[in-house]
């Protein structure tokens, strides 16, 4: 992988996770069933 490509994806990631600290626990829980796989990494990290 690219550094560029490792970048954004970190970039991607943090961003999604900051959203998800601003969700109460039945928006977190709905985002589990997401079908975007980085949204529902990114909820059940902070879920958790």
């Amino acid at each position: 992988m690219s550094n560029t490509y490792q970048k954004r994806k970190a970039s991607k990631e943090y961003g999604l996770y900051n959203q998800c600290k601003k969700l109460n626990d039945d928006e977190l829980f709905r985002l589990l069933d997401d079908h975007n796989s980085l949204k529902r990494i990114s909820s059940a990290e902070y879920y958790s």
